[in-house]
């Protein structure tokens, strides 16, 4: 809060750093957001409701323009939206925990880390998605552990459940699209592959084919949702795979195709994000290893200019995971990366990594084997490492490396929460699991 009053207020501190009107330059998009929901709000409900689906984070902009249209047009009112997200994503995890009978020391560490890290902080000051993006990622995995409890129960007994779940999951899937459309993508991807693995557990069983039914509803809504609120962000070749009227012949290796090239430009990204010695020596040893030639999706571009970008897949994904785990200071001196620009603030940057290694440190402590019979753990762990692997492998300097990993630590805490439960004995299976009943 400090921090937006000392430039809203134009204070003598760290003035080169202020953007004025409450705003930061590490949050300059934030004017953008700002300035298109402030135009909005002007024209009422029906010019809110008429945001451009080609508005970037289109959902959050109209949020936002909703509290500037009810409490002015101020740029605090966007803290005050990023403070009901916190208090949403808190209560969440509380009711989620409270649910699975996590411990309360446990519960604790999802609750203190969305509190204290201090990228949750610094965003939070600022008319930015990421606060608002994470209440919605947690809102979706706490509705997919509702919809499991009905959907393995009697579904029949179980309408209403199932019902309210399955509308919260449509809400924050279309929530999470109209943000950053990938997650949404990989979210869904992972609900997905949880899905068939638990109908494929009870083929030829009883109520095998009312629960197959309703996941596929639920998945075809959830997937058109998504396609609308991503609009025309989403790439039109994987727009165009599940849609009921389009010719299905070679459109899933047209996405594939469109992917390697997407990934191909970041040989011209202009990135800031370097490898290092070390991943030098592994890309030289790949090059000249006589095992196989290098295939085409192996090397990144094959009109590389800058001798210091990743050569290959393996090297891009190295340097991006120590970019993403390691702090800098210590991912540089061992020859991993080397990482440009962040204005002195590499420091702040460092602590948040550290703080998020200690949780991924706590998440590995809390595996316990009988849990990974729990299909919310399966797909915390999913999202988590699809997630994870695409922030690494995207991050191209200091603002994308800072801001996207949020998405990566709110997906490991789900983790942390599906794993922390204190038995398996004698109770409802936790995240989503069968209830047990006596012989």
């Amino acid at each position: 809060m400090a921090l937006f009053w000392i430039s809203y207020l134009a204070l003598p501190v760290a003035r080169s750093l202020q953007a004025g009107n409450g705003f930061w330059f590490f949050g300059i998009d934030g004017t953008t957001y700002y300035a298109i929901a402030e135009q909005a709000a002007a024209g009422g409900p029906i010019a809110i409701l008429g945001i451009s689906d080609t508005t970037p984070s289109a959902v959050y902009v109209r949020l936002l323009a909703i509290g500037i249209w009810l409490l002015g047009e101020v740029p605090s009112v966007a803290l005050l939206l990023n403070a009901g997200a916190y208090l949403g994503a808190a209560a969440l995890i509380v009711e989620w925990a409270r649910r699975n009978s996590v411990p309360t020391t446990r519960t604790a560490i999802p609750l203190f880390a969305i509190s204290f890290l201090p990228a949750w902080i610094l965003w939070s000051v600022q008319p930015l998605k990421d606060t608002v993006f994470c209440f919605f990622i947690i809102l979706f995995a706490a509705s997919m552990d509702s919809f499991l409890r009905g959907w393995q129960a009697d579904v029949s007994r179980e309408t209403w459940k199932l019902v309210r779940a399955g509308a919260l999951l449509a809400v924050s899937i279309y929530a999470l699209a109209g943000i950053r459309w990938y997650y949404a993508v990989l979210a869904l991807a992972a609900w997905s592959t949880v899905m068939c693995a638990l109908l494929g557990t009870r083929v030829a069983r009883r109520g095998w084919l009312p629960r197959a039914v309703v996941a596929t509803s639920v998945f075809i809504v959830m997937w058109q949702l998504l396609l609308l609120g991503a609009g025309p962000y989403i790439p039109t070749t994987l727009r165009s795979v599940f849609h009921p009227f389009a010719p299905q012949a070679g459109r899933l290796s047209e996405v594939v195709e469109d992917a390697r090239d997407n990934l191909s430009n970041y040989s011209t990204a202009g990135t800031r994000l370097r490898t290092a010695s070390a991943v030098e020596r592994l890309e030289r040893s790949l090059a000249a290893s006589p095992a196989r030639a290098p295939r085409g999706s192996d090397v990144l571009s094959s009109e590389l200019t800058a001798a210091d970008l990743p050569r290959t897949i393996q090297g891009r994904l190295i340097t991006g995971l120590a970019a993403l785990l390691l702090p800098r200071f210590i991912a540089q001196n061992v020859g991993l990366v080397n990482i440009g620009g962040g204005r002195g603030f590499w420091w702040f940057a460092d602590i948040d990594t550290i703080a998020t290694g200690l949780l991924l440190v706590t998440i590995a402590t809390s595996l316990r084997r009988k849990n990974w019979r729990e299909p919310m753990a399966w797909y915390a762990l999913i999202a988590t490492a699809m997630i994870g692997a695409a922030t690494a492998y995207t991050i191209s300097n200091f603002g994308a490396l800072f801001r996207h990993r949020q998405m990566f630590v709110a997906t490991a805490l789900l983790l942390l929460v599906c794993v922390s439960r204190s038995s398996v004995e004698d109770r409802p299976a936790a995240c989503g699991g069968e209830e047990r009943t006596a012989a």
